[in-house]
């Protein structure tokens, strides 16, 4: 029996984040169907590709992480939205909740607690990585 492969878009300013994730995700089964180097690029993929799952960096030039995920989420989009970040202010983190971010996670976590946090968000769950310090100081603990 096939099953599905879930497809991700990738979109972070930094073409080696880009390129690692991407390495990371296919060397874990996942397919890779596009990467953005910014928030108005990841909105047209996210659009165009319909995938299962969106790794979203918060700082970005033109259009940040942020005001892409208000965008793709008022579309009605199905795709999750994993916050990726190297960002960690407690504004920020409830900023993102705010906005329906399906997971967050800082960048320095490591590739288990990427995987969680997919795992995580493919199955409808939140879960915010990394952030327990900075949910107690955005009063979400």
């Amino acid at each position: 029996m096939l099953t599905k492969r879930e497809s991700v878009l990738i979109a972070d300013d930094n073409s080696i984040v880009r390129q690692g994730l991407q390495l990371f995700l296919e060397e874990s089964g996942m397919e890779v169907v596009g990467l953005a180097a910014d928030g108005k690029q990841a909105i047209e993929k996210t659009q165009k590709l319909d995938p299962d799952l969106l790794l979203l960096d918060i700082v970005m030039p033109i259009m940040d992480g942020l005001q892409a995920l208000a965008t793709i989420k008022k579309s009605q989009s199905r795709t999750r939205v994993i916050m990726l970040t190297a960002v960690d202010d407690p504004s920020t983190l409830k900023h993102a909740l705010a906005l329906g971010a399906d997971a967050l996670l800082l960048k320095d976590d490591g590739p288990d607690s990427l995987k969680r946090a997919i795992s995580a968000a493919l199955a409808g769950n939140m879960l915010y990585i990394g952030w327990d310090a900075m949910k107690a100081g955005a009063g979400l603990a």
